[in-house]
């Protein structure tokens, strides 16, 4: 394990992301205790990036109705936050990652701090759904951006792998997950008409995840249905409410008969330590 981090301070925020997360991965791999981790996770991306806030909150275990603040870096913070309040509340309600340019523009900011002005969370998964959230705040308006997003859920990744089947599994290096587009064996949707034909991308990504060891099938599908969306947003009037019933009858498809193949993808993409 890495005694410290290593990376270049005038290196590009890209680089530096691009260093940190194997580095971060190093420091977790090893390691079960969930507060350790995350305590270490905290520290890494505050060193290299001076984020004003950064740290998490869990779901309380007893009342399953509050996030209670968790390891962290930064200033004194709140110590619970009720499902659907502020922006951390909202992520783990609706179990979404939220970028914030301005917090005093979202709907039920709780105001920690009033130094806080840009804002970004990404909800953790467990085997159950959202067990809590990363938290980072800047004293910046509009600091945050797509690049940071990607990378913060790369570090929750690697939380997700670590805990989500219990720290029992590992990656199994000789297995690679397939894609086949739409449907399942014997059950193939055609999304070939140019208009739907991204579709096809979204399916396969979706394949990636479900074949993706320690991944979880709530934030997979999830993220298929938020893919679905955004190609929805792209076409305009008949078209777009075609698209927008097929997408919620192909994400309502893998909600309801996924699990089978979420957890054969999973036998196969894992293995026992």
């Amino acid at each position: 394990m890495p005694e410290s981090i290593k990376i270049a301070e005038n290196s590009s925020k890209q680089t530096k992301y691009f260093e940190l997360i194997p580095q971060i991965k190093s420091l977790i791999e090893n390691e079960k205790n969930l507060y350790a981790n995350l305590a270490n996770i905290s520290a890494a991306l505050k060193q290299v990036f001076n984020f004003w806030w950064v740290g998490f909150y869990l779901v309380d275990s007893e009342s399953e109705q509050e996030l209670v603040l968790g390891p962290f870096q930064g200033p004194i913070a709140c110590t619970r936050i009720k499902s659907g309040r502020g922006v951390c509340g909202a992520s783990w309600k609706e179990q979404k990652t939220f970028l914030v340019p301005d917090v005093d523009k979202f709907p039920g900011h709780i105001a920690c701090s009033s130094l806080s002005r840009s804002e970004i969370v990404v909800p953790i998964f467990g085997k159950d759904g959202v067990i809590g959230v990363l938290d980072v705040d800047s004293e910046f308006l509009d600091n945050f951006d797509s690049i940071d997003q990607q990378s913060f859920k790369s570090s929750r990744n690697e939380v997700n792998k670590n805990f989500a089947l219990n720290g029992e599994l590992q990656s199994n290096s000789s297995y690679i997950p397939l894609v086949n587009g739409c449907g399942s064996d014997g059950f193939r949707i055609d999304f070939s008409e140019k208009k739907f034909h991204l579709f096809n991308m979204c399916c396969n990504a979706h394949d990636l995840c479900y074949g993706t060891c320690g991944t979880n099938k709530i934030e997979c599908d999830l993220n298929f249905k938020n893919c679905l969306e955004s190609v929805c947003e792209l076409l305009k009037n008949n078209s777009k409410h075609d698209c927008i019933f097929n997408g919620k009858m192909m994400y309502g498809l893998v909600t309801i008969f996924g699990c089978e193949n979420f957890q054969e993808s999973q036998t196969t993409a894992c293995i026992c330590k």
